[in-house]
């Protein structure tokens, strides 16, 4: 078990390296799907964000919650909060290309979308653990909410509670 869970521990420079990755990658998913654009782009970028949200929802939920060896590998993160307890980034290039593979280069917004997703999803959860977020900063009611879900069994989405709203986990606690 102890093996399995080392593949979760990073150090700083692998936990980091997926900020140079995925960005560069989003960027020429963008590149090649406008290169194929067509009148409803923005709607199936926006089809491609809100599949992200249910992915990170379900898969945060379902699997980093209750499935064994990733609830072990999930409980890391949540006993040691300033550890760097992610996927290794050749895992994430491999999720990547598996959806390449799946979906083809061309795939369009809704990889866009998706992507951005992940982008914007990696940022916060970061900044919500490393970063100094006062009160009164924009972000400061997410982390908080964030915050509660490592202590309660509830927030389950990190950058929205909409699924949370619709599958009824969200605390009844308002940070705003």
């Amino acid at each position: 078990m102890e093996a399995w869970l080392d593949l979760f521990r990073r150090t700083p420079r692998e936990y980091y390296a997926d900020f140079f990755i995925t960005p560069p990658i989003t960027l020429a998913l963008l590149v090649i799907s406008l290169m194929h654009a067509t009148i409803l782009w923005p709607a199936f970028f926006a089809i491609g964000i809100l599949l992200w949200t249910f992915y990170e929802y379900f898969s945060h939920r379902v699997i980093a919650h209750n499935v064994p060896l990733f609830r072990e590998a999930h409980a890391l993160h949540h006993d040691k909060q300033n550890d760097h307890i992610a996927l290794h980034p050749l895992v994430v290039l491999s999720i990547y290309g598996f959806f390449w593979l799946l979906f083809g280069f061309a795939s369009g917004a809704m990889s866009v979308g998706f992507s951005v997703g992940y982008v914007i999803y990696s940022i916060a959860h970061t900044a919500f653990h490393y970063a100094k977020i006062e009160p009164g900063h924009f972000l400061y009611p997410l982390k908080l909410r964030h915050m509660l879900h490592h202590r309660r069994d509830v927030n389950f989405g990190v950058t929205t509670s909409l699924w949370d709203r619709v599958f009824n986990t969200e605390s009844k606690i308002n940070f705003r």
